[in-house]
């Protein structure tokens, strides 16, 4: 099958056949207009879901489905699609029908509502036919993060500071990030208006008697900031924020040569108390076809200035199926940083998507040898090692149709991931790149707060930008 044609009676199944086919065939041209020989048929009524699978004029698999029980229809279609395509492709998904973004909040949901966990493990397999291995992930996830989000406080938030600039682009990456002119100057007039943002912003949330919860500083790579510029923002944030309740303080270092004796003191300093150093790999053939210019050597021994600094926390991400690796290069990486010994493991599998150079060159390919069974010995690997999932999300287009999880040693967990992924706490997003999110618990709903996303139309309609934050902040600050 090199493409694929659906029909249906009720045009919003196409979205749900199309979230299925991400997960089961990501690479397969899917029209909904044409009508090639393989296609599918689809008719829903207003108790049974009928499905037909041709190829040309021949049926080659028919199922009827009937709607019932307390949930919503859409749900349902998707669930019986999932199950059809998969028996139709004879490819089943430990996911199974899930497409979401963040599973864990079903679990969360789930338990909040009084489930008992084996209540829970059964209504998720329910749901999603997925894997009892999800289902376990999914609630175990759920019950350790929730003593860290609730009770619920209102008066708390958590802050994102986005610094969308790097030295260089890699070539998987998709995030809209600036690369830094030699002179500086889109850089230097940025950080004039996020120091005003973020002092506008500190004036809002103190008049409505907001405390800052956790604060992550991310990017880009925002240690590309020089010595005098990151005093001048850390201090900033000092002044003009609550950090009377600060539980979490997070600076997204990213890189080694960035990442200099001078600004760790600086950054230990401030109260930075979580470091993310983000090798990706640790191979250094990898290192050079991705774009990134330090050397094994320099990484570790930029750990070792972080380690001997005493941060509370230091993460390590690695991007599984990179550049053509193959599992055993991955396993080398992983084995070469658990000698490192960092705090928090991030392990993400890599999504190729638009925007990135990566899939401009390669296209879609979701790899081979990292499948299910890849991803639980990796597990399996951590946890002998010490390490627990502490936060999970899922993207599109990735190796193995995997996940993302952050492990962790007990008591380290990164805050801020668990209270973004969750989804209980209001998100003040401050600068180019960042989203926030205004929660609010009487209605347990929440709003999105977008801004620019690269540094060029941040800088240049900065003063429209803020016009219309304070207009969403009007109401969630009164």
């Amino acid at each position: 099958m090199d493409k694929l044609s659906f029909q249906s009676n009720r045009p919003e199944t196409n979205r749900l056949f199309f979230e299925i086919m991400q997960q089961l065939m990501p690479e397969l041209p899917i029209s909904y207009t044409e009508t090639y020989a393989d296609h599918i048929q689809v008719e829903v009524q207003e108790s049974k879901l009928q499905i037909k699978a041709f190829n040309g004029e021949k049926l080659c698999k028919k199922q009827c489905f009937s709607f019932g029980g307390d949930r919503k229809q859409n749900q349902q279609i998707k669930l019986y699609l999932y199950d059809f395509m998969s028996a139709y492709l004879n490819k089943p998904l430990a996911w199974g029908a899930f497409t979401g973004v963040k599973p864990v909040k079903h679990a969360h949901a789930l338990l909040r509502k009084g489930y008992t966990e084996a209540e829970t493990l059964q209504k998720i397999r329910e749901h999603f036919h997925c894997s009892s291995e999800k289902a376990d992930l999914m609630t175990g996830l759920a019950l350790r993060e929730m003593p860290l989000i609730y009770p619920l406080n209102p008066d708390k938030v958590s802050l994102y500071i986005g610094i969308p600039l790097c030295l260089s682009k890699c070539t998987y990456c998709s995030f809209i990030s600036t690369v830094v002119d030699q002179k500086g100057k889109n850089l230097a007039l940025y950080l004039e208006n996020l120091i005003k943002e973020i002092q506008w912003t500190g004036s809002l949330l103190e008049k409505a008697g907001k405390k800052i919860d956790t604060i992550y500083i991310g990017g880009g790579t925002p240690s590309v900031l020089s010595v005098r510029a990151l005093e001048r923002l850390l201090e900033t944030i000092r002044q003009a924020f609550d950090l009377s309740a600060l539980r979490e303080y997070t600076f997204e270092s990213g890189r080694s040569e960035t990442t200099t004796e001078d600004k760790v003191h600086l950054l230990k300093a401030y109260g930075i108390d979580r470091i993310c150093l983000n090798p990706q790999s640790m191979n250094e053939k990898t290192l050079r076809h991705i774009g990134r210019h330090d050397s094994i050597q320099a990484i570790e021994n930029c750990y070792g200035r972080l380690k001997e600094a005493g941060f509370h926390a230091i993460n390590m991400d690695l991007i599984l199926g990179l550049s053509k690796e193959t599992p055993e290069d991955f396993m080398f990486s992983l084995n070469r940083v658990l000698e490192m010994g960092p705090e928090n493991i991030t392990i993400h599998c890599l999504s190729l998507k638009k925007g990135s150079r990566m899939k401009d060159e390669l296209g879609v390919d979701v790899g081979e040898g990292y499948g299910e069974t890849f991803h639980k010995k990796v597990m399996a690997h951590l946890d002998r090692s010490g390490y627990l999932p502490y936060y999970l999300y899922r993207q599109k287009y990735t190796v193995g149709n995997g996940e993302n999880i952050g492990y962790t040693l007990p008591g380290k967990e990164g805050l801020y991931n668990i209270l973004m992924m969750a989804e209980k706490q209001s998100i003040i997003g401050i600068g180019a790149g960042s989203s926030g999110k205004l929660y609010h618990p009487d209605r347990d709903q929440y709003y999105r707060v977008f801004t620019a996303k690269d540094v060029k139309t941040y800088n240049e309609h900065y003063d429209e930008i803020l016009a219309k934050k304070s207009e969403s902040y009007r109401l969630y600050l009164k």
